[in-house]
């Protein structure tokens, strides 16, 4: 049953409960304090169970990240009831603003609910009940309810189009529908201020409101609607805006959100915390990361923007120690989508490494090998964020691992065919690669029996199956350039087949909708069936 706490207690909930609420406006509903009274002394006569997922999921939030046993108690508790509550049919089928808010909280920062299916799923439940209740409607009654309904309405838009363009699905909102659906007014959306939670302060918020929060919601919806126009040109079919006009609005995008957000830092840095700063860093590195993985996705296929792809997934790696954060932050977006897009431009530094080596110097071979290295660093670091999916971030800490070594055996091999020698120091030893792989080694150990050998000499601790492991990749990956012992895993009977055909064929009749995107179900399904059940 549910887990009621005892009545000393049950004030002090209700109290943090109120004090962390704040941080989901101007989209969510607050409880009343009767009903709140009933969601923490008797949970099990609470009517609409998506209050009960909602108050536990605040308090869970708060205490996640604690070491102390008692804070782990705690979140076990939390956890159960949330658990209980959501095994309710009605939060899915029965359109109600509460099933909504719920439905889209765990959907971006449900650190039980953190991948590519159950993400998807929850998305989907909710916008057919947006689109059921109307909340874009104008509402003549009460001013204030209607700029919520829309303010959720956007919120739920955004994470469709991105959802759009992670799976290559039809929307759920189409952006043709509600193109003239306005937005939320700028004075309500002033009201969205995570960044002054008391968590990053030690003194109570400044009268005077920031205006950050609300140029960072505006500035991703306007995100949104650009991917929208990207998943219209990379389907199938005429687009009715070119990948150069699109390319265009992007960059005018980035310019503009840069300028607004860091005007906004420097006008209100004055009154702010060193950790509410770094919060709103935060939030200004995650849209640059989704920008820029939004623009890799676009370009890929352009050979006159091949450069310009590989600036960006250079840029974008290097980036990625600047947005290590957990669910107690609001601006770094969805929690999936920060475990599993990193690989998107990993690949593309991989691939240039390892089909491009004999055209760079050392300087740019070095570069590329420290920001592959910079992603397994991530991945450790993400593990110590992410408490309940450290096991997944190891695993993913080993895929990139493997990669890296792949790309430095390949390294090591060229430099040798050219000097006629193997020289073993090569790439150098001082490099910022080995830098962060001694950072991660020295608290991690070994990962993978590593050899000069072939791929079948490399394995990875966790029993990954490397042949499916390719095909959950973009197609054209591994598609030219030199051999890296991938034909060796193959059946005898095809070794006359060319590695290129071989994975041709493999990626033929495979459900993936764009060639741009990783197939993100076959990640999802593969390493769930991993984790430890919690």
């Amino acid at each position: 049953g549910f887990y009621i706490p005892s009545r000393a207690t049950d004030y002090k909930l209700i109290g943090t409960f109120l004090e962390h609420a704040p941080k989901g406006e101007p989209f969510f509903i607050t409880p009343s304090e009767e009903l709140l009274k009933q969601l923490v002394f008797s949970p099990e006569k609470v009517s609409h169970n998506a209050w009960l997922i909602y108050f536990n999921y605040i308090m869970l939030a708060q205490v996640s990240t604690e070491q102390q046993d008692y804070g782990k108690l705690e979140a076990a508790r939390f956890r159960q009831n949330m658990r209980i509550a959501l095994n309710d049919s009605r939060i899915f089928l029965e359109p109600r603003q509460v099933n909504v808010q719920v439905l889209a909280l765990l959907a971006v920062h449900g650190e039980d609910y953190a991948s590519p299916n159950l993400s998807w799923m929850l998305v989907g439940h909710a916008c057919r009940q947006v689109e059921a209740l109307g909340l874009h409607v104008p509402m003549q009654s009460d001013l204030e309810s209607y700029q919520r309904s829309l303010s959720m309405f956007w919120l739920l838009f955004v994470l469709d189009k991105s959802c759009d363009l992670a799976f290559g699905r039809s929307p759920f909102l189409p952006m043709n529908h509600y193109r003239d659906v306005p937005l939320p007014d700028f004075s309500h959306l002033l009201k969205f201020q995570p960044h002054l939670d008391s968590e990053f302060s030690s003194v109570p918020p400044s009268a005077r409101p920031s205006k950050f929060g609300a140029h960072f919601f505006i500035k991703g919806i306007e995100l949104a609607k650009t991917m929208g126009l990207v998943v219209d040109m990379l389907a199938p079919g005429s687009s009715t805006t070119s990948r150069d006009t699109i390319r265009l609005q992007l960059e005018n995008w980035s310019h503009q959100t840069k300028e607004i957000l860091d005007e906004t830092i420097e006008a209100e840095r004055r009154l702010l915390e060193p950790a509410q700063l770094k919060e709103m860093s935060l939030g200004l590195n995650s849209l640059r990361f989704q920008y820029l993985h939004i623009m890799i996705i676009l370009l890929k296929g352009d050979k006159s923007s091949n450069n310009h792809r590989l600036e960006c997934a250079r840029e974008a790696l290097f980036i990625l120690p600047s947005i290590v954060s957990n669910w107690s932050s609001v601006y770094n977006g969805v929690v999936w989508y920060l475990l599993y897009y990193p690989f998107i431009p990993f690949f593309v530094v991989f691939e240039n490494v390892v089909h491009t080596s004999t055209s760079q110097t050392s300087a740019t071979i070095d570069q590329d090998i420290g920001l592959l290295a910079t992603t397994v660093s991530y991945f450790s670091s993400m593990g110590g964020q992410m408490q309940l999916l450290a096991v997944l971030c190891t695993r993913l800490e080993n895929v990139a691992f493997l990669f890296l070594e792949l790309a430095r055996r390949h390294i090591r091999q060229r430099h040798a065919t050219v000097n006629n020698t193997l020289d073993t120091s090569w790439p150098p030893k001082s490099t910022h690669a080995d830098k962060n792989l001694e950072a991660v080694e020295s608290t991690e150990g070994s990962f993978f029996g590593l050899s000069q050998g072939t791929l079948d000499e490399i394995t990875l601790d966790d029993g990954l199956d490397i042949e499916n492991f390719l095909n959950w990749l973009p197609a054209d990956v591994f598609a030219s350039g030199p051999p890296l012992g991938l034909e060796e895993r193959r059946d005898p009977e095809s070794a006359s087949e060319t590695p290129e055909s071989l994975f041709t064929a493999d990626l033929q009749g495979r459900k993936r909708p764009f060639d741009a995107t990783f197939d993100w179900f076959s990640w999802d399904t593969y390493y769930a069936s991993m984790l430890p059940s919690q």
